[in-house]
């Protein structure tokens, strides 16, 4: 590996956590891989970016860990509305409690709920605005939520966009049907010793998770290709 001052690090191997598209595009340069890996991996497909609202409550209103929430199951009516730029009525909504998972991340008594709404990324929005209509998706979900809201924090994708590649993509190989199971990208490169890990890559059709999750899953499986590939150690 050749670092920014020119000096050269070798190793047996070699584990990419920088993402597959960053990696072969940028760090290891496209003229290394064929012209048809090459192509795709530029062709992955990323996700949309997201619209993150985290509150702070007076008091515990809910003891559910987290889940989804969906107004209407009118999926492509309500994508079309977020692709031409719309805010919904009532904004399809993930939730976690905080403090149902970690208690002491709150006083005694009070709740930590963060809510995400993904969405495309849109330069100069309102987002004061799609969070008003978020929350009142949560209002939905937990009666007395903007009752008990001692204060909120609103993170717009502009935001992710500051330290994300392009557009604020939460991911940058989304989980489509031709992206997830035996057509997740494989973690290992057409390069002998490059590896990828990561929630963008997989060696298997097992891989379900999402997130985090991904990512560990990932790790563990390059873990093991790695250790066969090394051998016993010593």
């Amino acid at each position: 590996v050749e670092l920014s001052d020119g000096k050269v690090l070798e190793a047996p191997l070699v584990i990419s956590n920088a993402g597959i598209r960053r990696t072969v595009l940028d760090l290891v340069g496209e003229e290394h891989f064929d012209k048809g890996y090459v192509n795709h991996v530029r062709n992955l497909k990323p996700t949309w970016s997201a619209l993150v609202v985290h509150t702070a409550l007076s008091k515990k209103i809910t003891d559910r860990p987290g889940g989804l929430y969906a107004k209407s199951l009118d999926v492509a009516g309500y994508t079309e509305q977020l692709e031409r730029g719309e805010i919904p009525q009532r904004p399809y909504i993930w939730f976690m409690v905080t403090t149902n998972l970690i208690p002491s991340f709150a006083p005694p008594g009070k709740q930590i709920i963060c809510f995400g709404c993904p969405m495309p990324f849109r330069e100069g929005a309102d987002w004061e605005k799609w969070a008003d209509r978020v929350l009142e998706s949560g209002e939905e979900l937990f009666p007395g939520l903007n009752e008990h809201m001692i204060f909120r924090e609103v993170i717009p994708p502009d935001y992710i966009q500051s330290w994300a590649d392009k557009e604020g993509v939460l991911l940058e190989v989304a989980q489509t049907t031709q992206q997830v199971g035996a057509n997740r990208p494989s973690m290992i490169s057409p390069i002998n010793g490059l590896f990828y890990v990561g929630v963008d890559v997989a060696n298997s059709g097992k891989t379900r998770a999402v997130g985090v999750d991904a990512a560990g899953e990932s790790a563990l499986e390059c873990a093991e290709i790695v250790a066969s590939r090394l051998g016993p150690a010593g």
